[in-house]
């Protein structure tokens, strides 16, 4: 077959390359970099048929054959580099990719982020006679608009620029230093107000503190933000704690958006499954949000991405929300890339059509499993009985395989919630 012209770039990694790396000197922090390379595996199911996808290390043989049979793919390729580098564009900038697409003169990159390192890569292609295109590339500015509209920061500075466009944040300040930090801090707790802490590059709550009651203590609140190295140089954002209304949606939601020369385009919604401050999945589809959310975190998407329209971004990004128990919504940070729910609608799409929007999706990319097994066709063999079955049109697709830290990603699908997460349940009976 004709190699494909699409390029599915999984350098999720590398999006957050600076803060893994340096807290790469501890086991929790090595852990950390394993689960974010795992992570590139759920590049499989970005976009559709006929594409390349680049992943640091390969996708497991097992699990990507399971998942082409389910889809139909017919011509889908995995390259790696073989590399457990955090920056995947690096190992590819070499003569043994150029090999590998010898004879395509034209290359479509589908990244999930774009970084210095990944501009790198698309010149030095250019250089080598391959013309190539992105679908994330800024008009303007490049990879330092991507990074300040992706910094709690920029944000904020963004988002209170247009108060009067009906999009609203919890009170804040946003700090350069400790002091500033300390001072902000106290007129939170003057006040009797819970609040939150956040480091400028924070990812998945990593980097997030939250004080409630006067717990932690502003003592402890300085010493984790000044030893740990996700908080190194600020700025800090410290901002009051929205008490969140669990039954609409869990209380966290978000919406996703495309943004072109000429339209901007939500491409789904969905709930945010977060557990201690930490970002565990999504739930998309059927119920996933009340009606009134969904509206509101549209009308408000709607806003700000013509706003980062009009500084020249283009590409996929998402904006968090968290709903109140009084019921008010407040935008709480974007992430200017591909997402953790990016897999799931792409997935949605692919099995369902316009129509996914009948069926309910709940993702999870970190379940810890608890069997020890000797291979992945044996871990595969002992959850068959809940995979995913075209007959039903539910059940449980596998995202992603971490053998070393025993880590599983998966997609439960069912008619509703219910019958999502009742599948999803099943599969962890079966594996703890």
């Amino acid at each position: 077959m004709e190699k494909p012209k699409h390029i599915i770039f999984a350098n999720t990694a590398e999006a957050f390359e600076d803060i893994l790396n340096s807290a790469s000197g501890s086991e929790e922090g090595q852990k950390r970099i394993r689960h974010e390379l795992a992570l590139s595996q759920r590049a499989f199911f970005w976009e559709g048929d006929n594409k390349i996808v680049i992943t640091p290390t390969p996708i497991p043989r097992e699990l990507f054959e399971l998942n082409s049979n389910l889809l139909g793919n017919k011509n889908t390729l995995n390259y790696s580099p073989n590399s457990n580098s955090l920056n995947l564009s690096k190992p590819t900038k070499n003569q043994a990719f150029l090999g590998y697409i010898s004879g395509v003169k034209e290359l479509q990159f589908s990244p999930y982020a774009i970084t210095q390192s990944f501009l790198d890569l698309l010149q030095f292609l250019t250089e080598n006679g391959i013309k190539t295109t992105a679908d994330s590339l800024p008009k303007t500015k490049g990879y330092n608009l991507v990074k300040y509209l992706d910094s709690k920061s920029g944000f904020r500075k963004e988002i209170e620029r247009f108060s009067d466009g009906g999009v609203f944040i919890p009170k804040g300040f946003i700090c350069q230093t400790l002091e500033d930090l300390r001072n902000k801090i106290n007129y939170f707790k003057v006040n009797n107000k819970n609040f939150v802490v956040k480091a400028d590059q924070g990812e998945s709550g990593w980097g997030l503190i939250i004080s409630q009651n006067n717990q932690p203590t502003l003592d402890e609140i300085l010493y984790q933000v000044s030893t740990e190295t996700i908080w190194a140089n600020g700025p800090y954002i410290v901002e009051e704690f929205i008490e969140v209304d669990a039954s609409a949606g869990g209380g966290t939601s978000s919406t996703e958006l495309f943004v072109t020369d000429s339209e901007v385009r939500v491409t789904y919604l969905c709930g945010q499954v977060v557990e201690n401050g930490e970002f565990q999945g999504t739930i998309v589809g059927k119920d996933a949000l009340p009606d009134n959310v969904a509206e509101e975190i549209t009308r408000s998407g709607i806003v700000i991405g013509k706003h980062y329209q009009s500084l020249g971004y283009r590409g996929i990004f998402d904006i968090d929300y968290v709903i109140s128990k009084t019921g008010a919504i407040f935008a709480v940070e974007t992430n200017a890339r591909r997402t953790g729910g990016t897999h799931v609608y792409d997935l949605a799409r692919r099995l369902f059509g316009e129509y996914f929007i009948n069926h309910c999706f709940v993702s999870n990319d970190h379940f810890e499993y608890k069997k020890d097994f000797d291979s992945i066709s044996s871990l595969l063999t002992r959850i068959s009985s809940v995979l995913y079955s075209k007959d039903t049109q539910s059940g449980i697709v596998i995202t992603l395989i971490n053998e070393i830290d025993r880590v599983l990603g998966y997609i439960s699908i069912g008619k509703d919630p219910d019958e999502a997460n009742k599948f999803a349940d099943k599969l962890k009976n079966l594996l703890s």
